[in-house]
């Protein structure tokens, strides 16, 4: 009786400590994929704002190219 007690004991210390264990774990994995999603966020803006600059630089040479043509005309 004495045995199976310390038997239920040690079974439910052994649940607590693999749950313990999962939340553990599943906190790491949150933080992994918030920092993954912060990393992709700051990629898209990076792209986005390179996208701009590019975007801008066509506009200044369209204007320069107009100019140049009104110029010559």
């Amino acid at each position: 009786m004495e045995q199976e007690r310390q038997l239920q004991a040690q079974k439910r210390d052994q649940e607590r400590n693999y749950l313990k264990k999962m939340l553990i774990e599943n906190e790491i994995n949150k933080k992994k994929a918030e920092e993954e999603r912060l990393r992709e966020r700051e990629l898209d803006i990076a792209a986005q704002e390179e996208h701009a600059k590019i975007l801008e630089k066509q506009e200044q040479d369209r204007q320069r190219e107009f100019l140049a043509r009104e110029r010559r005309a």
